[in-house]
């Protein structure tokens, strides 16, 4: 896989890509798409599949703020490090894929005149994110 430039782009090559843990160190400019991210901050996500320095088997990683959210309270490490690629695939689905604007403010959400989204699938990971968000 290394030689067509897919998945793997250099060795060695660390597995996985869903993540959660606690920010020991960022950027200058590290603002996520919930807002800024600073040491402590409990977060989950996924990273570059393949890429050096961002697998999610390593103990210290890197991940991009783009792919980096809050870890929501009521669930723990473990369980938000199954949320990352599930979530983020689904959200692409929806909001890219579908062209439904993303809701600044969830109290107040607008009226769609009834329409549908049918979700295929939806039990498996990106499928039930999927039923979330719509």
């Amino acid at each position: 896989m290394i030689f067509t430039g897919q998945l793997v782009v250099d060795w060695p090559f660390v597995l996985g890509c869903d993540v959660s843990g606690i920010v020991v160190k960022t950027g200058s400019n590290a603002v996520g798409p919930l807002g800024p991210l600073k040491v402590g901050d409990a977060v989950c996500g996924c990273t570059r599949l393949g890429s050096k320095g961002y697998g999610s088997c390593e103990e210290y990683l890197l991940m991009d703020t783009g792919l980096t959210l809050p870890k929501p309270d009521n669930i723990d490490f473990a369980q938000a490090a199954t949320v990352g690629v599930g979530f983020l695939t689904a959200c692409l689905g929806v909001f890219n894929g579908l062209g439904i604007e993303v809701p600044k403010d969830v109290s107040n959400l607008p009226d769609h005149g009834g329409e549908w989204v049918l979700v295929f699938g939806g039990s498996s990971s990106v499928g039930k994110s999927a039923v979330q968000v719509c």
